[in-house]
């Protein structure tokens, strides 16, 4: 289960920082506003974060005719400071740095490891600290202050804490872990930066498929209820290795996609992207495949959306979003399947880019936790209000550079 504050919760700093995160940049008098806490104790907060690195003023956007400095609007730096975020796929891994509002500023893309027993924590992480060292050679001027690593950890064959734990060994950063779907949730909810009372479903896609539940609440939102969609029944005839037919990951992959296609003669490799290509000039057996795939796609989470009934739903991954010209076919299984109605349908916000943001987004749950502690190796030096409850001190890791 993710938790997601919506700035009156923890350190201070914590509580400055959220809504110029979700909703900045933010005179002071709104952050106060929306922190809870008073004009004063935010002016004095800012001038401590703006003195480490973690905000910025904007006297650009200044409104014409404001007098004073408290109307200089302030927002997350995103410029000297990063989290590394990584995403851990059936097939494809991806590393990735992002600033401190979750934007990625470069990723690279690597086949998951897999070793002669299947994929291992240290094979994993080794070849995440190539990466990550590469990405970090790249962008010399950035403090990496933590990491993040999120999977279909079952699908991947991994176990979760131990990859984890190795990853913060590896790396000497604080790392958090958690599942895909769920932070996939996380990312669109803090870059959506508006509150959607009720459920929300989220259904990913790819190489493998899930979903999340997140359940709005005023000041906080709740990600719970992950589940696997794997050896989700489709009907069709293709047979899984679990020893059944017709799972939804044996069906409408990208992997099962791209096999098919080769297999039928449609492409020489068994390649999605080639797949894609095949259909963007023109090619109608391959333009077939994905429209087919797509009609599967949108029965499924018509079915996972009677059971569940939320208030609204949100299509993530590729296999979403990878084709464009699927995607009004995708909708239209959906509503054409579902029982209950009419459904607000909408797709992920990041498209491609979503395993990074993802995974950026869990890798800045430490930093997020208590920022002037993280960077300072101590806990937040400006008094917090009665209302604010107290967070533990975290020890300081050594930055990466």
């Amino acid at each position: 289960m993710i938790l997601l504050a919506r700035g009156r919760f923890g350190p201070t700093a914590t509580r400055v920082m959220e809504p110029l995160r979700v909703h900045g940049p933010l005179p002071r008098e709104q952050v106060a506003q929306q922190s809870g806490l008073s004009v004063a104790t935010v002016a004095r907060t800012v001038a401590v974060l703006v003195e480490e690195g973690l905000v910025r003023e904007r006297p650009d956007l200044v409104e014409p005719g404001a007098v004073g400095r408290p109307r200089v609007p302030v927002e997350v730096d995103p410029v000297h400071y990063s989290s590394l975020g990584v995403h851990v796929g059936r097939l494809a891994t991806t590393v990735a740095l992002v600033d401190l509002t979750g934007r990625p500023v470069a990723q690279l893309r690597l086949p998951t490891p897999v070793g002669a027993c299947g994929a291992t924590p240290d094979d994993v992480v080794g070849a995440v600290s190539r990466s990550a060292a590469e990405l970090v050679r790249r962008h010399p001027r950035r403090t990496v202050l933590s990491a993040g690593i999120v999977a279909p950890w079952f699908d991947v064959g991994l176990p979760m804490e131990e990859t984890r734990r190795r990853l913060e060994l590896a790396t000497g950063l604080p790392v958090a872990a958690g599942d895909h779907v769920a932070a996939v949730a996380a990312a669109e909810y803090v870059a959506r930066g508006t509150h959607l009372p009720g459920c929300t479903m989220y259904v990913y896609a790819r190489d493998t498929a899930g979903f999340a539940l997140a359940n709005e609440q005023e000041l906080r939102t709740e990600i719970s209820r992950v589940g696997r969609l794997a050896h989700f029944p489709t009907g069709s005839d293709t047979p899984c290795h679990c020893g059944a037919t017709g799972c939804l990951e044996a069906t409408a992959s990208d992997e099962a996609l791209a096999r098919r296609a080769f297999d039928q003669g449609v492409v020489t490799e068994p390649d999605i992207d080639a797949v894609r290509v095949a259909a963007r000039r023109g090619d109608l057996a391959a333009h077939g495949l994905l429209l087919d795939r797509a009609t599967v796609l949108g029965r499924t989470a018509a079915i996972v959306r009677d059971m569940v009934a939320p208030d609204r739903v949100v299509l993530v991954g590729q296999a979403f979003t990878g084709y464009p010209q699927g995607m009004d076919a995708v909708r239209e299984a959906l509503l054409r399947t579902t029982t209950l109605g009419l459904v607000d349908i909408s797709f992920t916000r990041f498209g491609a880019g979503v395993q990074a943001a993802a995974s950026g987004a869990v890798a800045l749950g430490p930093v997020y936790e208590d920022p002037l502690g993280l960077v300072r190796g101590d806990r937040d030096p400006v008094p917090a209000e009665p209302t604010a409850p107290t967070a533990p001190p975290r020890g300081a890791p050594v930055p990466a550079s």
